[in-house]
């Protein structure tokens, strides 16, 4: 019988680091709470499981140390497999959902390892509301 090597096998998926800057939501009430508190909400819908979510972690964390501003942009992270209340669509993993104001922002959702769009993102935002240059 043949092995093959997967990706994550084969080391080329980093094991995940954790980040204090990223808020990892236990509860649909945790969830809640974020969204009404915050300027800017960005949740990183994501799978233990999932190969590209394990990519995608370290830039996450990253962007997190980046534009984490208390009370006013939170960077957040939801287990898809936890199976909270979420009235948002979740079409593939990773899916970053963006929350302003506390609103859903359903043409702001990016679904796939795309970091750098999740970054310009959060980046428009913030300076729309004139938190950044």
């Amino acid at each position: 019988m043949a092995k093959y090597a997967t990706y994550a096998s084969m080391n080329k998926v980093k094991k995940e680091v954790e980040s204090p800057d990223v808020v990892e939501i236990k509860s649909a009430r945790e969830r809640n709470n974020l969204i009404k508190s915050n300027l800017l909400v960005v949740i990183d819908n994501y799978a233990p499981w999932c190969g590209p979510c394990k990519l995608v972690s370290p830039h996450y964390s990253k962007i997190a140390s980046e534009y984490t501003l208390q009370g006013k942009c939170i960077l957040a992270k939801e287990d898809v497999d936890n199976h909270f209340e979420n009235e948002q669509e979740v079409t593939g993993v990773p899916c970053f959902h963006f929350y302003v104001n506390g609103e859903f922002q359903e043409e702001m959702t990016i679904t796939g390892a795309a970091h750098d769009k999740v970054r310009k993102q959060i980046h428009e935002v913030l300076q729309s509301f004139g938190l950044i240059n």
